[in-house]
C-alpha cells in the first residue's frame, strides 16, 4: 500500500502494478498527521492483503516557498516548524504505532528520511 496526500498516488499505484507485472497494489489518499487516517491505512492494507509484514515511512515533504526552508532559522515562525515536524516526524509515529498494533514479531519497520537537498542549508544555522 501507498500513502499520498493527494489523487496523484493513483499515477504512483499504477506504475508499480506496470512495474509488477500486474501485481496487487494500492494507493490509498491520507493526511498521516492524523491518527485515524494512519490507522485506516494499516487496516486497508491488512484487509487488502492479509496482514502486515513491513512498514516503510519515507518521510520527507517540502512546500515550495515554506519559510522553514527559505528563511534563516530565527525568521521561521513556528507554524512552519510545527508542520515540518508534523510531516517528517509525527506521520511516522503515528504509522509505526498503527502497524504495531498489527505486525506480528517477526515484521520490520524501516525509517528514511527523505532530503531535497544534497548540500547543507546555510540559512538553517544561527
Amino acid at each position: 500500500a501507498s500513502t499520498s496526500t493527494t489523487d496523484r498516488i493513483n499515477e504512483r499505484a499504477t506504475e508499480l502494478r506496470s512495474i509488477a507485472g500486474g501485481g496487487d497494489v494500492l494507493g490509498i489518499v491520507a493526511d498521516l498527521t492524523v491518527e485515524a487516517e494512519a490507522i485506516n491505512v494499516v487496516d486497508s492494507a491488512v484487509q487488502r492483503f492479509g496482514g502486515l509484514d513491513v512498514l516503510v515511512n519515507n518521510a520527507g515533504m517540502v512546500t515550495m516557498g515554506e519559510q522553514l526552508y527559505n528563511a534563516p532559522l530565527s525568521a521561521t515562525s513556528l507554524d512552519d516548524w510545527n508542520r515540518s515536524l508534523a510531516r517528517n516526524l509525527t506521520t511516522c509515529f503515528l504509522m509505526t504505532k498503527a502497524a504495531l498494533a498489527v505486525m506480528r514479531d517477526d515484521g520490520r519497520i524501516v525509517n528514511v528520511k527523505e532530503n531535497p537537498r544534497r548540500a547543507p542549508v546555510a540559512s538553517l544555522s544561527w
